[in-house]
């Protein structure tokens, strides 16, 4: 479709200029992973914890050659979890394979309902 041709000439633009493209999008997105890949996505942001198919992981293990960004959840954990659940998260996800390939973080904000502690 025509936004296809759009995002993969803005991917392409990015390159030209030799930079890396960081791609957003919210949900479950596993099933398309690939085709953002070929289309000259580097790193997939963020990772929506809860979403269906997008457990850290998960996306590793199924796309060993991608970077991915995110994988804190801020719908529920930011919000209702203590600071030592956050901890726990954090701690869990610092222990994946394949560090350099992996940035843990919440998505791109939180929300207003998050302890600053967290």
């Amino acid at each position: 479709s025509g936004n296809w041709l759009r995002l993969v000439s803005f991917y392409q633009q990015a390159k030209r200029y030799g930079l890396e493209v960081m791609h957003h999008s919210c949900g479950s997105i596993h099933d398309v992973i690939p085709d953002l890949m070929e289309a000259g996505a580097d790193i997939i942001h963020p990772i929506q914890a809860l979403a269906a198919h997008m457990e850290p992981d998960r996306l590793k293990k199924d796309f060993p050659s991608a970077s991915f960004c995110g994988g804190v959840d801020a719908q529920y954990l930011l919000v209702h979890g203590s600071p030592d659940d956050v901890r726990a998260k954090v701690r869990t996800q610092s222990s994946f394979p394949h560090r350099s390939d992996f940035l843990s973080q919440s998505r791109s904000h939180t929300t207003r309902h998050s302890p600053v502690q967290h």
